[in-house]
């Protein structure tokens, strides 16, 4: 965040952000274990959100569209995840892979990632040793292929949630 010196004061501010269901931190993912003193990755739960945000931060980004539909997949994914938990009961957290190549999120044993184009071919997703593999894109559809990797459309993902 630009101008606030502290990384103590971002990381209260991503918490309230949090707090107020405005944002969701995602961790790296070592091996099954959460990594919380390395950077996290912040989605807004509302891309409305995240489109206010960008224009008073002057973010003018070409990938704007990419990131906004990451943040709704990282919000179907949370709910998905802790769907008939109460709000004290504590939650299923998702995480990403960050290495030579990330994967977007991890839960558990499966691994998704997200390429917001048309065409998506396997190499799209990092080697790395999840047992279950899904692509996310506009309009490819692969059932599983040869690494275990299934190509599904976002639309079809996130209507079977």
């Amino acid at each position: 965040m630009q101008g606030i010196k502290s990384h103590v004061t971002v990381r209260e501010y991503l918490e309230a952000f949090e707090d107020l269901f405005m944002s969701k931190s995602v961790f790296p993912v070592s091996g099954k274990k959460y990594v919380f003193r390395k950077e996290r990755k912040v989605y807004f739960n509302d891309p409305f959100l995240y489109s206010l945000f960008a224009k008073k931060m002057n973010i003018v980004d070409r990938e704007r569209e990419s990131k906004a539909v990451e943040g709704i997949v990282c919000n179907h994914l949370y709910r998905f995840a802790n769907r008939g938990k109460t709000i004290s009961e504590p939650k299923t957290a998702i995480g990403f892979y960050s290495g030579k190549r990330e994967v977007d999120f991890v839960l558990g044993d499966v691994g998704v990632e997200v390429k917001w184009q048309n065409e998506v071919s396997k190499a799209n997703f990092p080697d790395v040793g999840l047992k279950n593999k899904i692509l996310l894109s506009k309009k490819t559809f692969e059932a599983e292929s040869r690494g275990g990797i299934s190509t599904l459309p976002l639309s079809i993902f996130l209507s079977a949630l």
